[in-house]
């Protein structure tokens, strides 16, 4: 069953949001949706992101907080892979 997960990064020095939300996204299931929290754009993250095939939307675009909405996940944990 596809669960929403909120990971909460604000206030974590790079590369800590960057390696919280692909363990994240290693240990979720298919259809999962991760709400990450970050007070700065996490760009770093969207190119491993295209390399999962995973989507993803910017949904608040800092002052002070961005969410990022990551998901659903596809089958098949690659995070690890990539690091």
């Amino acid at each position: 069953m596809a669960t929403e997960i909120e990971l909460d990064m604000r206030g974590k020095a790079p590369p800590e949001p960057l390696l919280g939300a692909l363990d994240c996204i290693d240990e979720g299931q298919p259809g999962d949706v991760i709400r990450l929290l970050t007070d700065r754009e996490p760009l770093m993250l969207y190119s491993h992101l295209v390399q999962m095939n995973i989507p993803w939307t910017v949904e608040c675009f800092g002052s002070p907080d961005w969410l990022t909405r990551i998901g659903p996940l596809p089958s098949g944990g690659m995070a690890g892979a990539l690091r």
